[in-house]
């Protein structure tokens, strides 16, 4: 029984002598650059995709702000784009008649000039076919000038509307959650 004590004293010696600590290759404080990042517009977060110690990349979409409406206001304008445009001319369209008029008359105003050469027409007569094309012709100049002004008024009405769709365009950029660089969620 002695040699038990002391075999069993001897392994305890032995075992208290070991030095089961691990072994480090490196030690010291870790330091992390902490980000807050957040929506740049205000409002009810609809989707907030990202859970603690995920990595994320740089741009990556987190998540995103309600963004109704603005996308109602984008649409809104783009509406009233639509029914300005609607309002617009066609040129061509409003000036066909009157060059269907033009058009005969300058005919007519041949066949006079040939009749007159022949004695078969009267200078009075060529002066009025003459008179009724330069007439048409002026009516047709003027019908293009008015509605080119009027084309050139409604597009001058859209340019204020592109701007509005293009302020609500950032916003809508503004709503949705983006990570401005590389690292790990540490709080959500």
């Amino acid at each position: 029984m002695k040699n038990l004590t002391i075999l069993a004293l001897v392994a305890l010696v032995t075992a208290a002598c070991m030095d089961n600590r691990p072994t480090y290759d490196a030690s010291g404080t870790f330091e992390a650059v902490e980000t807050i990042i957040s929506a740049e517009a205000g409002g009810v977060i609809r989707a907030l995709d990202v859970a603690e110690g995920q990595s994320l990349s740089v741009g990556q979409i987190m998540g995103y702000i309600d963004s109704t409406q603005l996308t109602l206001k984008k649409e809104q304008l783009q509406a009233q784009i639509d029914a300005v445009l609607s309002k617009k001319p066609e040129i061509a369209v409003q000036v066909a008649a009157l060059q269907e008029q033009l058009d005969q008359a300058v005919r007519e105003e041949q066949r006079i000039a040939n009749m007159a050469k022949a004695d078969a027409a009267t200078p009075k007569q060529l002066d009025d076919a003459n008179a009724r094309v330069e007439v048409i012709k002026k009516q047709i100049a003027a019908q293009r000038s008015v509605l080119s002004t009027t084309s050139a008024s409604l597009t001058s009405e859209i340019y204020p509307l592109e701007i509005q769709i293009a302020q609500v365009e950032d916003l809508l950029s503004k709503c949705r959650i983006v990570n401005p660089m590389e690292g790990t969620v540490l709080v959500k």
